[in-house]
């Protein structure tokens, strides 16, 4: 009998230990904790964070393209003539190229950017206001 008993608390406290006794696990939240992970998983958040990006640096691509383009070129030239003078020149060039902001294609596509992220952050205003609502 005894023998029998040690057994059944054996296979008892195998059978506890190899599948563990489960915890009831709760995970304190708080508005702002339970507002945050909602807007990580929404795929339409994550669309509008990337839009942002993507428009930041378009609109600093396009500024970019005013700043002053300096460009510096060495040459050596030599000419070997059988009957007459031979001659060496060297070059050095510099040149500097600045674009004027006159309101063509350039700027035309650097005001959409800017117009563009506009729209997009209220667009991201909106769906966290609708996320909100849906946690609350």
């Amino acid at each position: 009998m005894k023998k029998i008993a040690a057994f059944i608390i054996f296979i008892l406290f195998i059978f506890q230990s190899a599948y563990g006794v489960q915890k009831k696990r709760t995970i304190e939240l708080n508005l702002r904790k339970a507002i945050a992970k909602a807007l990580n998983v929404n795929f339409e958040w994550k669309l509008v964070k990337s839009k942002v990006k993507l428009y930041n640096s378009l609109i600093r691509e396009y500024t970019r393209e005013y700043l002053p383009k300096i460009g510096l070129g060495i040459s050596n030239e030599e000419a070997k003539v059988v009957r007459g003078p031979d001659t060496r020149n060297n070059k050095i060039t510099f040149s500097v190229e600045q674009l004027v902001y006159d309101g063509g294609k350039i700027s035309l596509a650097k005001e959409s950017a800017k117009l563009e992220k506009k729209i997009n952050f209220y667009e991201a205003k909106e769906i966290k206001m609708s996320v909100q609502l849906n946690v609350i």
